[in-house]
């Protein structure tokens, strides 16, 4: 997984919109890569086990997506499944049960169940940013462009909330202002908060019991 991500411009006047936004590669089938070919699906304990043509790096936990069509003869598989037994690199066992197996070569893709994305937000309470303080989170539901996931927020308001957290240091700047010595233009030193942020991809995976963050991005500004 990967996001590109677009910053606002280095001035942006205090409390207008502030939209950071990342385009992921993540399709708005909320599936991910190329599709996987499996050739055989079998019964163990009554539920579907899929038996890849060669080494997959699915995990317990994971989810699949069959599209319809894609599982010939046992199109009972199609939709969103869980794998709940990994036997080995390409043997897995999911949460439907067994019917009958394909009659012919079937594929699948990997699944991001409630795939978000999550921003944390930060203050520095001094002019350089050394000194990160995290504040506040949110999480960004997807939209969709172009056959992707694109996530899409105004950090304005927390600009604003946050904007007089260091008030009791100096030279403390945000892009709200330009850079220290531009004395002209500032109101005060105590009236905006130098932020960064950092954008992380997160989706279900049951084995682990709380959704899985993985971080893909980490950028102040």
């Amino acid at each position: 997984m990967a996001l590109t991500i677009t910053y606002p411009d280095a001035i942006t006047p205090a409390h207008n919109p502030i939209i950071i936004s990342a385009v992921s590669d993540v399709s708005d089938k909320f599936t991910i890569g190329s599709s996987l070919d499996f050739n055989a699906v079998g019964n163990d304990a009554g539920f579907a086990e899929i038996t890849f043509e060669y080494p997959v790096t699915l995990l317990k936990g994971d989810y699949i997506f069959i599209p319809k069509g894609s599982a010939p003869g046992a199109e009972y598989l199609e939709g969103v499944s869980l794998i709940i037994k990994k036997t080995s690199s390409d043997t897995y066992t999911i949460n439907k049960p067994f019917q009958t197996d394909i009659s012919s070569p079937a594929q699948l893709y990997k699944y991001l169940n409630n795939y978000t994305c999550l921003l944390k937000f930060y203050i520095y309470v001094t002019s350089a940013p050394t000194t990160a303080i995290y504040v506040a989170s949110k999480t960004i539901v997807p939209k969709f462009v172009g056959g992707f996931c694109y996530f899409e927020i105004d950090v304005s308001n927390l600009v604003k909330a946050f904007n007089f957290e260091a008030y009791d240091v100096d030279e403390v700047l945000s892009w709200d202002l330009r850079p220290i010595g531009s004395e002209l233009l500032q109101i005060n030193n105590h009236s905006f908060v130098k932020w960064g942020v950092e954008l992380f991809e997160a989706f279900d995976n049951p084995s682990g019991g709380l959704p899985e963050y993985q971080q893909e991005i980490t950028a102040e500004v």
